[in-house]
């Protein structure tokens, strides 16, 4: 029995927890355009096979995806939300709360489908955290959007391409801003320089939860030139999500150098800071708030021992790893 895959997740979410059947579910997000001299998928949703197999019960990785076979999801997830009754102002408290409680559910679940189907679940967590902190939305507004999210997910089994039909959404529809909240009003600018010694290391990154206590896996820093790239919404083939609400979509980079493991500021936000071992802070970028159009980019060093700071939400432990160390759950 395989794992549940993104489109399994959709559409048991919309049938249990919504109220809304496959058919009629699939008779809203299909496009009513014709595709390659076949009926438009809407027509076709009474055809048991066409919406089992190419619909429902979608295999990433196996079968063909095809966005063209939707339509526009900006205005067919609005459809979904008035036909689960997730429209209008706020909901009464008891209806929001059952609501909330159904997105948190139906969020971990995508996101471990993604995981197993090889996209990255850490990326739709990240777009619902964004969307809770975006401010100026109503709560049916946010409602909406995480099923936004959701139902992108299960009809492509894309997180990255959720996150920026959210952000359209909340651009073009709702007129705010889905960009990274500044939640840092000041860092101390103390600034100190390494000397690196001896034969370079593997290194790793520990996330760190506010009580700093470790939170698993640890993930190796890759010798690739490009490096390893630490975002909300990082795609890269080397990059780390696991990451809070104020940490920009691509946030930092850290890549090894002539012998040198090097942190470098992607503009961010929020800014990033490095505490070393022995407690000295070293200020990697300034927040947004902060800069002046002068200031040069920086490449810190970074060693075994340090502390990265992204934001106010996130801390990574640096690591030094064993020669074949691999990520540890």
């Amino acid at each position: 029995m395989h794992a549940e895959t993104p489109s399994e997740v959709l559409f048991d979410v919309l049938k249990s927890d919504l109220y809304i059947n496959n058919r009629e579910a699939a008779r809203m997000l299909l496009s009513d355009k014709a595709i390659d001299n076949k009926p438009a998928p809407n027509l076709r949703v009474s055809e048991k096979t066409f919406l089992s197999r190419r619909v429902v019960h979608v295999i990433p990785g196996t079968d063909k995806i095809e966005p063209d076979m939707f339509a526009d999801f900006s205005q067919s997830v609005q459809n979904l939300a008035i036909a689960a009754s997730i429209d209008g102002a706020d909901n009464a408290t008891t209806a929001n709360a059952r609501q909330q409680d159904v997105a948190t559910r139906a969020l971990e679940r995508m996101a471990q489908a993604l995981d197993q189907w090889g996209q990255d679940g850490s990326i739709l967590r990240n777009t619902f955290a964004r969307i809770a902190v975006t401010p100026g939305l109503k709560q049916s507004d946010r409602r909406l959007l995480e099923l936004l999210a959701l139902t992108v997910c299960g009809c492509l089994a894309d997180p990255n391409a959720a996150a920026s039909e959210v952000h359209d959404f909340v651009t073009t529809r709702l007129a705010t801003t889905f960009d990274t909240l500044e939640t840092i009003n000041g860092i101390q600018r103390h600034i100190t320089k390494h000397k690196v010694n001896g034969a370079p290391v593997k290194l790793g990154l520990l996330r760190l939860a506010p009580d700093g206590s470790a939170l698993p896996p640890i993930y190796p820093l890759s010798l690739d030139p490009e490096g390893t790239i630490l975002g909300s919404f990082a795609h890269e083939r080397n990059s780390v999500t696991n990451v809070g609400p104020d940490v920009s979509r691509r946030h930092l980079r850290v890549a090894f150098h002539n012998g040198t493991w090097l942190a470098a500021g992607l503009h961010s936000t929020n800014g990033t800071v490095l505490v070393t071992r022995n407690g000295t802070m070293t200020v990697i970028e300034k927040p947004r708030s902060l800069r002046t159009g002068n200031e040069e980019d920086r490449q810190t060093p970074i060693h075994d021992g340090d502390l990265l700071k992204l934001g106010a939400s996130t801390e990574f432990l640096v690591l030094k790893l064993s020669s074949d160390a691999r990520a540890l759950a």
